[in-house]
């Protein structure tokens, strides 16, 4: 509310001076008030916010960092209430935008915003055209350690398993797996992971018919959820059902 009111009074402040900072504290007060609705999952609220802070940067401030920074908040709002069809056209400008800007970007940024495409894409094909983006960004642009990469074959592993592509799947899988081996002292996180993919390998193995292979899998999957989240947690159920 202070936010909003200060916003207000930043708009009376515009009529009388005409000075593009107050529409710029205008903007900022909008867009820190969002940052509030979205913690209380207030999302329609957030995206009304969020539009008036988007307007007064297009018309004042358009091109700039700090413009496109909240019009890629934006398509998050959306993505937050399911309208994924407006956040993936909103992700898809802040992509086209950060590849053709005459400033470069943190290939962080632009590797993040493909991987928001990937969340948003209509069809398995789009998104697995997203995530190999992102993972070629992250690898060539900023060196990661393989460790770091886990996540993103993960979920490339994943993309090909439910477009039916097994051998992908299991090449992304087993190059995640290689990736967890490496970490020395995991976190409570990586460890959980390390259980999801073991579940996901042991589904591929199951769908090939190879049910010796996939108990082995599921059986390294349980020990490390009992360990993890133990044996009333739903994950580990899911995978003893398995």
């Amino acid at each position: 509310d202070c936010l909003l009111k200060s916003s207000e009074s930043s708009r009376k402040a515009y009529e009388k001076t005409n000075e593009s900072n107050l529409l710029l504290l205008q903007a900022l007060c909008y867009c820190l008030a969002v940052d509030q609705y979205i913690e209380l999952e207030e999302y329609e609220k957030a995206i009304h916010y969020q539009k008036k802070g988007v307007d007064i940067l297009a018309r004042e401030f358009y091109g700039s960092e700090y413009y496109w920074n909240n019009y890629e908040k934006l398509g998050l709002c959306f993505y937050y209430i399911g309208e994924h069809k407006m956040a993936y056209k909103i992700f898809t400008d802040c992509k086209d935008f950060y590849l053709s800007a005459e400033k470069t970007y943190d290939p962080y940024k632009v590797a993040d915003i493909y991987g928001k495409l990937v969340i948003c894409s209509q069809n398995f094909a789009e998104a697995i055209s997203h995530a190999m983006m992102s993972l070629l960004i992250k690898k060539d642009g900023l060196n990661l350690e393989p460790e770091e990469l886990c996540s993103d074959y993960v979920n490339l592993g994943l993309l090909y398993y439910k477009s039916s592509i097994l051998s992908q799947a299991y090449y992304y899988y087993t190059r995640a797996e290689e990736c967890y081996n490496e970490i020395k002292n995991p976190t409570r996180d990586q460890l959980l992971a390390m259980g999801m993919l073991y579940n996901n390998i042991g589904n591929y193995f199951r769908r090939l018919g190879k049910y010796k292979e996939a108990i082995d899998y599921y059986n390294k999957s349980k020990d490390i959820k009992e360990q993890i989240v133990g044996v009333n947690h739903s994950s580990y159920a899911n995978t003893l059902t398995s």
